[in-house]
């Protein structure tokens, strides 16, 4: 296919300079966000102890709650009612309820002894999933926009930016789409940084497309929902009737089996997994969780109906998995697409996957801008410019990763330590990105970039490690998660756990593989950096 070359020229812009813009925010966004499909996995490894009341019979139930309500009538009206054999306790609440994130909420668990008395036990929970799906959402940006997060927004826009990126580097490979597309030429390295990202970004084009698209609806849905209204008239089964304040939620609210068996009567054939009472607000509902393999569901794990909590009566069900024909079906399909909220965890691996390989897109993307643009002379020093983008890759993109590594690895040593461990978080991760990124500027890229990236493997194989180097030098902490997991049972008066079923030895081994492909990764970034031409921003000789 042949395309005038000023086109091309007008497109190669376009494709770098959008590309760049929003390169570095999308390589955060994408790490955090391929860990945000085990962000459950992730938070019950992060626990000290995990809490577990059996899961009783169905007819159980009804006297366990009428039980909570006489004890904590306010943690009544926003309980969270389980099913499922893995949940922790039949009932779980939050200190303060909340539908937004909060860094310290602790949560109260509830469920019946051998006497069918009801027992509570209160914990301080870590929340690093929820916070690794903060920085997935926000690319760690603070503030708020409204009741928006203020990353969230930007996000939107770089998303947008991110697409018109897909379009102009899809025009830029036509002309030699049959015979580039599976090249990868290694004789130069820009010539194999080039062939590495013509074909990440063609092989998981779709995916691409997807996040793409849905992120920018996700951002900016509001305007978006408020100007469809004024054209589009929701179905009466499909609007949302405020209910009056119930007088008593122990006079009003319909028996927990009754809610049970009507959720899972209009549940389309899907699983209930819980109940959510949603009762001390004006609009009072009852929102059952909907498991369904065969179907999409809008949430990241479930679809949801909401009932009436004085008659049962259904309320809402346009977000039932796989009960919503034409335009319900295709916002369930994309929300689904998005979160991967299908096909099983194959399909949560394959996202993982392609979630790392979409941030190595956008870094190969800033690197090939960086070698075209530097100046191609003997002992030359290259532009600001230049040196200011590789400076801002380097230390944006590992601060990301070594930010995330420090926080793993704190979670398993500090928790013992702090009741506050989801601030200490947080703290750590932000003091460590903006640590790195002042470093690859004080530094330079190429001499910066191989330490952090070694420091990075020693982090994360410090979870195997920590505990026998805390016997020499704690303050190092250089080798880290799953042999923690295997040593902790020698020293118990340090606080760390084992892994405790196979979902986190299943973690702590990728974990494992992802440590040492850091330590192979710098070991030839090393290599390339001292046979790098002295005209390169990479050359350390």
């Amino acid at each position: 296919m042949k395309i005038h070359g000023s086109i091309l020229k007008m497109y190669r812009d376009l494709h770098s300079w959008v590309g760049i813009g929003a390169g570095i925010l999308l390589f955060i966004c994408f790490v955090a966000g391929s860990l945000t499909m085990f962000d459950h996995e992730i938070s019950g490894w992060a626990q000290p102890v995990k809490q577990h009341y059996p899961i009783p019979e169905l007819s159980a139930y009804d006297d366990a709650y009428a039980q909570l309500q006489q004890l904590h009538p306010k943690a009544a009206a926003g309980v969270t009612v389980y099913f499922n054999a893995d949940a922790p306790a039949p009932f779980v609440w939050q200190e303060t309820p909340s539908r937004g994130f909060q860094l310290r909420n602790p949560l109260y668990y509830a469920g019946l002894d051998q006497n069918g008395q009801l027992q509570v036990s209160r914990s301080e929970t870590s929340q690093l999933g929820e916070l690794i799906d903060l920085l997935h959402r926000t690319a760690g940006i603070p503030g708020l926009a409204g009741h928006h997060y203020l990353g969230e927004i930007v996000m939107g826009v770089a998303s947008l930016l991110y697409f018109i990126a897909l379009v102009s580097g899809v025009v830029l490979l036509l002309p030699n789409l049959v015979q580039d597309f599976f090249s990868l030429r290694r004789q130069s390295h820009k010539k194999f940084w080039l062939d590495s990202h013509n074909l990440l970004g063609l092989t998981s084009l779709p995916f691409h497309i997807v996040i793409s698209i849905t992120v920018v609806v996700f951002a900016f849905h509001d305007p978006i929902y408020d100007h469809l209204e004024q054209y589009v008239q929701v179905p009466e089964a499909e609007q949302f009737v405020p209910q009056r304040p119930a007088q008593s939620a122990a006079t009003s609210l319909q028996p927990i089996s009754a809610l049970y068996q009507q959720a899972r009567a209009k549940g389309n054939g899907a699983t209930v997994t819980e109940l959510r009472m949603m009762l001390s607000g004006p609009r009072q509902t009852v929102r059952a969780a909907l498991q369904s393999e065969p179907h999409y569901t809008r949430g990241a794990r479930n679809g949801y109906l909401m009932l009436n909590p004085a008659t049962a009566e259904v309320q809402n069900n346009a977000m039932v998995p796989g009960a919503q024909p034409g335009y319900g079906a295709a916002v369930d399909l994309a929300f689904a697409a998005h979160f991967g909220g299908y096909g099983g965890y194959g399909l949560k691996w394959l996202y993982f996957l392609l979630g790392l390989a979409g941030a190595m897109l956008f870094y190969s993307g800033n690197l090939l801008w960086l070698e075209t643009r530097r100046v191609k002379q003997l002992a030359a020093e290259q532009p600001a410019k230049v040196r200011f983008v590789a400076a801002l890759t380097v230390g944006a993109c590992n601060g990301c990763l070594l930010g995330l590594a420090a926080s793993l690895l704190a979670s398993k040593w500090l928790s013992s330590m702090t009741g506050d461990i989801n601030s200490l978080t947080m703290a750590l991760y932000y003091l460590v990105f903006i640590g790195t990124l002042v470093w690859s500027f004080a530094q330079g890229a190429a001499k910066s970039a191989l330490l952090q990236l070694k420091l990075l493997a020693l982090l994360l194989l410090a979870l195997l490690l920590a505990l026998l180097l805390l016997a020499l030098l704690l303050a190092l902490l250089l080798l880290a998660v799953p042999l923690s997991s295997l040593l902790a049972p020698l020293v118990p008066a340090a606080g760390v756990w084992p892994a405790r079923d196979g979902s986190e030895w299943l973690l702590e081994f990728t974990v494992l593989v992802l440590a040492l492909g850091c330590y192979a990764f710098a070991a030839l970034l090393q290599r390339r950096f001292y046979q790098a031409k002295t005209d390169s921003i990479w050359a350390l000789a």
